[in-house]
Order: C-alpha cells, then sequence, then structure tokens
C-alpha cells in the first residue's frame, strides 16, 4: 500500500497542469512535431513512437515504445515507454518510467525516472532534483544542481552534485570526475570497505541495511494468495466479462497504458476538486473509493493478461489457456516482477496504468452492452 500511495503522490502532484491550459490529442503509429512546428497547448499522445522535434508551449504526456526529445517542451514531461531519450529541453519537471532511459539534454526542473537503465551523459544539466529507481544508474558525467536520491543495483557517479547523495545501492563505483558538495551517503546491502573503492570521496559514508527475515517474506506471501483468491472469487463471479476484457486488452497495449496513465494522474484531483466545492464530497469519496478498487483490480487484470499471453504462446492449442490457469501463472509473474530490487517501481507503475486503462476502455466500450 505504501508503494501505491508514493506512486499516486507523485503522479498526482505534477499533473494539475492537465486543466491549465487546453490539449491537443494525438494517436498513431508515428508521431512527429517537426522542428519549424509549435503546439501552443498541452500534449497528450498515445504511439508506438514519438519525436518531439519543435516546441510545445505546455505540457507533454505520453505512453510510446520510442519517445525522443530533440526540441523544447516549456513546462512538464511525463511519459511511459520503452526507450526515453532527452536531447532537448524540458523547462520543467521530468517523469518518466521506461526500460531505458537516456538524458543528454537539459531539465530545468526535477527529474524523477524509473527505469532499467537510467544513463546521464556529460552533456547533460538537470537544474533541479534526481530521483531514480532503477536496475543501473550511469552517471557518466554532467551536472546536477540539486540531491540525487532513491535507489539503483549497479551504480556509477561520475558527475557534479550541488547538493548531496543518498542512495540505496548493491554496487557501487565512482569516476575520476564525481563530486558532492553535501556528502555521499550509500545504503548498501554487503559489508564493504570504502578503501577498496576506487575514486571514493573523502565525504562518502555507507550503512549496511539488514532486510527483516521474517515479516517481509510473510507480508509477501499474504499479497500474493490475497491477490489471487481475489481474482479466483471474480472469475467464478464474471467470468464472461472477464475473457472479453482480456481478450480485447490484448489489442491496444499502449493506448490502455496511456489511458491509464492519465487516470492515474487526473482522478485524484478530480478527488480534491470536489471535496473542495463541498457540496460534492459525497462524490468525491465514491469517486475515490472506486478508483482504488479500480486500482487493486488492475494487478488482477494484468496477471491475467500475462498468464494467458504466456501460456498461449506455449501451448496455443491446450486446455490449460484457461483463466484460472492464467490468473495463476500470471500471479505469480506480477509478484516477482513487481517485488525486483530497484526494478520494481518499474513495473508497479506501469502494471497499474496497463490495468486501470484496460478497465477504463472497456467499461467506454461496453457501456450500451445489455447482455
Amino acid at each position: 500500500m505504501r508503494k501505491i500511495l508514493f506512486i499516486l503522490t507523485v503522479l498526482s502532484l505534477f499533473g494539475v497542469n492537465v486543466f491549465a491550459q487546453k490539449t491537443i490529442y494525438k494517436t498513431g503509429n508515428v508521431i512527429q512535431i517537426s522542428q519549424n512546428d509549435t503546439l501552443t497547448s498541452d500534449l497528450i499522445s498515445a504511439s508506438r513512437f514519438l519525436n518531439i522535434n519543435g516546441y510545445i508551449s505546455g505540457d507533454a504526456y505520453s505512453a510510446s515504445r520510442e519517445f525522443t526529445l530533440n526540441g523544447r517542451v516549456k513546462d512538464d514531461i511525463i511519459v511511459v515507454g520503452q526507450d526515453l531519450q532527452l536531447n532537448g529541453v524540458v523547462g520543467d519537471k521530468f517523469i518518466g518510467v521506461a526500460g531505458d532511459i537516456i538524458i543528454t539534454g537539459n531539465v530545468e526542473g526535477d527529474v524523477i525516472v524509473f527505469a532499467g537503465n537510467v544513463i546521464i551523459k556529460p552533456s547533460a544539466h538537470i537544474h533541479g532534483n534526481l530521483f531514480v529507481g532503477s536496475g543501473n544508474l550511469d552517471f557518466q558525467g554532467g551536472h546536477i544542481d540539486g540531491w540525487i536520491r532513491g535507489g539503483s543495483d549497479q551504480t556509477y557517479l561520475n558527475g557534479n552534485v550541488g547538493k548531496y547523495v543518498d542512495l540505496s545501492a548493491g554496487d557501487i563505483k565512482f569516476g575520476t570526475s564525481y563530486k558532492s558538495t553535501g556528502g555521499t551517503h550509500l545504503k548498501l546491502y554487503k559489508e564493504v570497505n570504502t578503501q577498496n573503492i576506487p575514486n571514493a570521496p573523502s565525504n562518502l559514508i555507507i550503512t549496511i541495511e539488514h532486510e527483516s527475515q521474517f515479516i517481509k517474506p510473510v507480508f509477501l506471501l499474504w499479497s500474493l494468495f490475497a491477490m489471487f483468491v481475489t481474482g479466483l472469487v471474480l472469475l467464478l463471479l464474471f467470468e464472461n466479462t472477464f475473457d472479453r476484457l482480456i481478450t480485447e486488452t490484448g489489442k491496444h497495449l499502449f493506448r490502455n497504458t496511456g489511458i491509464g496513465l492519465l487516470a492515474i494522474i487526473i482522478i485524484p484531483l478530480l478527488f480534491i476538486a470536489f471535496l473542495l466545492l463541498l457540496f460534492t464530497i459525497p462524490i468525491a469519496f465514491i469517486l475515490i473509493f472506486l478508483y482504488l478498487i479500480t486500482l487493486y483490480f488492475s494487478w488482477i487484470i494484468t496477471a491475467l493478461y500475462l498468464g494467458k499471453y504466456l501460456i498461449s504462446n506455449f501451448k496455443p492449442e491446450s486446455d490449460i489457456t484457461h483463466l484460472y490457469w492464467s490468473l495463476g501463472i500470471g500471479s505469480i509473474i506480477v509478484f516477482f516482477l513487481t517485488n525486483l530490487p530497484y526494478l520494481g517501481w518499474i513495473f508497479s507503475i506501469l502494471f497499474l496504468a496497463f490495468g486501470t486503462g484496460s478497465i477504463l476502455a472497456y467499461i467506454w466500450n461496453n457501456r450500451y452492452r445489455t447482455e
């Protein structure tokens, strides 16, 4: 639950500008903002490839397999994808969830990234802070004016940090150009002698973290079993509905993920707006109740889809493709991926967005269905 609350807080805090000005919606296989193009509004897009070579005067929200910024976005960028590359200028915050994120350009606000690999090139300049959750953090050089916080399994630090570094890491290496004005605090899971770390800074502090040997494993197993039992009950009651939902979901993966990401951002803002209007407070609580249920069901939807996809590829003609088997196998996959060290955040956000978007798209597409 703490993981979900953190994700919601991060996404909702930076989603306020969605309502601030008019918005352009774009979908398709390839979306291109040419070098001489200027969008005087926010951009919301879902595509396989998004290339921004021009200028966007508002925010950019995207679900794209490959995202490339060579131009300039005046305000925030929030993007979910496979490969993200920032070569241009971001006028405010950048929030990214992807397999690989490469930053070579200029970000004038904070950077919050969850990825398998995060690479910061020597030409990069982040004027704010960097929060990272990744399998590999490769800080090859460049400047970060604020602090670095978060966690990464394989970590390489070789740039300038204006404030401090506070990271959880599995393995750490320092380059000859690394400098952190406010000190470097690393939380490691194994004993290490600082004298055996080449180029270690003089202000390095290492803390050894010891994970719980009982409480955490028991809680994780309970959460896995609870998700499976909940999904089992839902299948017993609504098997045909879930069968249609999973079938439709497989046709629009990126679109559904984009819809889910926007919903995760917008609904908490609607909740706050309804609270402020006073007379709509009951609607606000009904909305947030349905929202939290949808988030939890998104894990189950993702588990069903992953399980069915995996089984159908290995045994396409077998009776094992039944949804109950898909739920069991998919639950294990979701449980494993979301609890990977450093990478779990990435899969958690992707699964929340994908499952939420799939549910909302199905409800919308079948709003007139009577049988």
